[in-house]
C-alpha cells in the first residue's frame, strides 16, 4: 500500500498534468476560433477575382461622370475614411456606412441613384 506522502505526490502530479492538459486544449481551441473568425470575417478591400463580381466597381465606370474625392473625418478620436461623391451638389449630404461583409464599391448603384436624383 502507498503511503500518504506518495498518494499526495501522485495526486499533485495528476492535478498539475490535468491543468496543463486543459490549458493546452483551451489555447488550441482559442487559436482555432481566432483563425476561423479571421478567415470568415477578414478585411476585404477588393474582390479577389477580377473577372467575376456581382456589383459595380468604381473601376467599371467612367470616373469623370461620377468623380469622387477621398474624405476623412474624426469621430470620438477615430479617423473615419470614405469617399465624397457629388461635391458640387448643395442639396444635402448622405452618409452610407458599409458593413462587415461589403466592400467600398458595394453601394455604388445607391450612390449614383442619390446623385442622379439630386440634380
Amino acid at each position: 500500500m502507498l503511503s500518504k506522502a506518495k498518494k499526495r505526490k501522485i495526486y499533485f502530479v495528476f492535478i498539475i498534468t490535468m491543468i496543463i492538459f486543459l490549458s493546452l486544449i483551451y489555447l488550441g481551441c482559442s487559436l482555432l476560433a481566432n483563425m476561423t473568425y479571421s478567415y470568415a470575417f477578414g478585411r476585404i478591400e477588393e474582390v479577389p477575382n477580377e473577372h467575376f463580381h456581382t456589383y459595380f466597381r468604381y473601376s467599371d465606370i467612367d470616373s469623370t461622370t461620377y468623380p469622387r474625392e477621398n474624405f476623412n473625418f474624426y469621430s470620438d478620436g477615430n479617423r473615419l475614411q470614405g469617399f465624397l461623391y457629388g461635391a458640387q451638389n448643395d442639396k444635402g449630404l448622405v452618409i452610407i456606412s458599409q458593413g462587415m461583409v461589403s466592400t467600398r464599391d458595394f453601394f455604388l448603384q445607391l450612390f449614383f441613384f442619390f446623385l442622379n436624383s439630386a440634380g
